[in-house]
């Protein structure tokens, strides 16, 4: 069970864009379009998720260029 504050609400995020895509493709309403998910939006997402695991491991922060 995840705690309640800001780290839950970053993983729902993700839960309820890809819920969504899976709705809209499931019942035919959209297609995905190469604009949805290019190598640099997945680059940046892979980008903070590794500065964060790292952060975890080292207590501390850790700063992304991702813009």
């Amino acid at each position: 069970i995840y705690k309640a504050g800001h780290p839950t609400g970053f993983f729902e995020t993700f839960v309820n864009l890809y819920k969504d895509f899976f709705k809209k493709i499931k019942n035919k309403k959209y297609k995905i379009k190469e604009s949805d998910f290019n190598f640099d939006h997945c680059y940046k997402i892979i980008k903070v998720l590794s500065a964060m695991k790292i952060s975890s491991k080292k207590h501390r922060w850790i700063e992304t260029n991702v813009k």
